[in-house]
Formats: C-alpha cells, sequence, structure tokens
C-alpha cells in the first residue's frame, strides 16, 4: 500500500484519477495501459485506459477500452471475490501465518528464550539434587539476566510487529464487503489491498488477485450485459450484476509481469 501512494493516479483530482493505475497491462503486447482523456463537441470529457505503445509508439493495435466501465469491472469482481466464505478462511489463515514469517528476529529470540529456559529449569534440578557449585551459581544468575533481557526485548518487537488474530484478520478483510463504489477514496483502498495486476486482451480482462491462484477471466459478452445494466433505471442491478469465471487465460497470454510474483 506504500508503494501504492507514489503512483501518478494518487496525486491526481479526484475525478480524473484512474484507479488501476500501475496494475493494468496490455493484454495484446504486455505493455502498460495508460489514462487518457478527450471531449466530445458537447463537451463531454471522457476517459480510458489505453496501451502505451499503441498510444505513443504505435506499435500496438490495443483500442482503448473506457475508463469506468473497466474499473467498475474490477471493483464488481473483488466484491464478489469477498464473497466466497471459503476463500476468505484461506486468505486470513496465510496473513496469519505470514506474520510469524515477516520477523526472523522476533522467532530467533523466542527460540533463544525457550533454549535458557530449558537450562534454568536443568540447574535448578541439578540444585535441588545437591549439585550446586560457585560456578553454577554464576551461570544461573547470568541466564536469569539475559531472560530478563529477552522478555524485554520481545515485548519491544511484539509492539512494532503487533500479532493480529484470526478474528481479527478476518473483520478486517471483511469490512471491505461494504466498499461503497461511488466513494473514490473506498475504491482506490479495494483495488490497493485486492488487486496484483488487469490484463485487457482483444475478447477477455484476466484479473489477478493478491492471493495464491487468485486469477479470474470474465468475457466482453458479460462486460456487454454490465454496461446494459449500467444504463438502465435501476442502479442496483448494475452493481450486483452477475460476472462469469471462465478459467484461466489462454495458451498466448503474455509472460507474467514482474508485480505478478507477490502473493499473500
Amino acid at each position: 500500500m506504500e508503494a501504492n501512494k507514489q503512483k501518478p493516479a494518487h496525486f491526481k483530482k479526484v475525478e480524473d484519477k484512474y484507479i488501476l493505475t500501475g496494475k493494468i497491462f496490455c493484454g495484446l503486447c504486455g505493455n502498460s495501459m495508460i489514462g487518457v482523456s478527450g471531449t466530445s463537441k458537447t463537451g463531454t470529457k471522457h476517459r480510458y485506459y489505453y496501451c502505451h505503445n499503441a498510444k505513443s509508439k504505435k506499435s500496438c493495435n490495443k483500442k482503448r477500452i473506457k475508463k469506468d466501465l473497466l474499473e467498475n469491472i474490477v471493483l464488481i469482481s473483488t466484491l464478489e471475490m469477498l464473497k466466497d466464505k471459503k476463500l476468505i478462511k484461506q486468505i486470513v489463515n496465510t496473513c496469519y501465518k505470514m506474520q510469524s514469517d515477516t520477523s526472523s528476529v522476533l522467532n530467533s529470540m523466542e527460540n533463544r528464550l525457550k533454549q535458557i529456559e530449558k537450562e534454568i529449569g536443568n540447574m535448578i534440578a541439578a540444585i535441588k539434587q545437591g549439585i550446586i557449585t560457585e560456578s553454577t551459581k554464576t551461570e544461573l544468575s547470568s541466564l536469569e539476566a539475559e531472560k530478563n533481557d529477552l522478555q524485554t526485548s520481545i515485548a519491544r518487537e511484539q509492539m512494532k510487529h503487533p500479532v493480529l488474530t484470526k478474528e481479527q484478520i478476518e473483520f478486517w478483510i471483511c469490512r471491505f464487503q461494504n466498499t461503497d463504489i461511488t466513494d473514490q477514496i473506498q475504491k482506490q483502498k479495494l483495488i490497493d489491498v485486492f488487486i496484483n495486476s488487469v490484463y485487457v486482451y482483444e475478447d477477455n480482462i484476466i484479473i489477478t488477485f493478491n492471493y495464491k491462484d487468485g486469477e479470474k477471466s470474465i468475457d466482453f459478452s458479460d462486460i456487454e450485459k454490465i454496461e446494459k445494466k449500467k444504463n438502465s433505471d435501476n442502479p442496483n442491478d448494475y452493481q450486483s450484476s452477475p460476472l462469469k469465471v471462465i478459467g484461466g487465460p489462454s495458451g498466448t497470454r503474455t509472460p507474467d509481469h514482474p508485480v505478478m510474483s507477490r502473493e499473500l
């Protein structure tokens, strides 16, 4: 999320922001897609995502795609994903496990503390049996002092990297189910947290989420249905439009972009 803050889209005016900036790529050439706009004869401003190669180098034939349409497809797909209770449990378990993997320093200190407590226990057992020398007392005092220091260091490290319970993680993730897709800030947060990349092809879109094997293909025929719902009188129909999952991308897909290597 810190990296996302540095993207150009975050510094534009609210109405000009392209929330998929840095995450959207052309399915034909693999280059990034950028936000462009134009004004019609009636004075209406239209916004699109356009392949950088197609715009600047004319080396790609990818057509522009409407900004609002594409962003809403991605937002709705993400909200649909968040309704999958089994998947949410999987993400929660992975996030919970990641907490113990991220702080190698904390793991090292905790392992050393266990070792010290074991050594202290052995010495106390020896003392009870009458096996006691001056060096034994010195060593026991040294271990007790190291134990106290470690406990203090562990407490400080835990304050810097608090360990969340599974319930806390699930609560945080599920809050995004109530995202208002008419609110710019909420939309951006949803994209920043859950979307890894979006590849736009001629006949479909591949959305990759930030979890292992989190890939979804949406056919343009489904997009047309959503566009019709968007223009209907009932906005609720549009926001709850079902999206068809077609499976993985075809074998002609452009090699993965570096940003796609990150997984939860």
